[in-house]
């Protein structure tokens, strides 16, 4: 990918130097979005050519996985000292994942939570946290240096935007 450099900005004096500048940028974003739909479609057209390829070899590949799943299960005796095969062509195995909690029939998490709690509390986490949107909600009833007090204070930040008109060069 090429690389380009950021060309200087142009110094404006008058408002008609803005409205000039208003009316190259939009011709440009114009042209760079037309670029870019182009490309659009020849991606799209791209990638339904290849998918029409991948497809059906994704469909054999997992068949033959699922094949490969069916003999392994059907064949323990060939992982009694290794959870893998090394064949010809590659391995095959199992995969333990790490542990991890599931729920049991008709438990939900908040219902652990208070079992938890109840029986064996030390398992309990208590997540303290600043509530940032009520602060920010409240903002007018605290001073700057009770807000200073407590470390924090509001802040809103300006940018500056433009909005070229979407409409063909002339």
């Amino acid at each position: 990918m090429a690389r380009i450099k950021k060309s200087v900005a142009a110094v404006l004096e008058t408002r008609a130097d803005a409205e000039s500048a208003l009316g190259h940028l939009a011709e440009l974003s114009y042209c760079r979005d037309m670029l870019i739909a182009e490309l659009d479609l020849k991606l799209k057209s791209v990638r339904e050519e290849y998918e029409g390829k991948i497809d059906p070899l994704t469909v054999t590949i997992e068949s033959e996985f699922d094949a490969l799943n069916v003999w392994a299960d059907g064949h323990p005796n060939e992982f009694t000292t290794r959870k893998s095969i090394d064949m010809i062509h590659g391995t095959i195995g199992y995969r333990t994942s790490p542990p991890k909690l599931k729920l049991l029939r008709g438990w939900t998490w908040e219902r652990v939570a208070a079992a938890v709690q109840q029986v064996i509390p030390k398992y309990m986490r208590i997540k303290v946290e600043v509530n940032k949107d009520a602060l920010i909600e409240d903002r007018d009833t605290f001073s700057a240096e009770q807000m200073a007090d407590i470390g924090v204070s509001v802040v809103s930040d300006e940018s500056f935007f433009v909005n070229p008109k979407q409409e063909s060069p002339s």
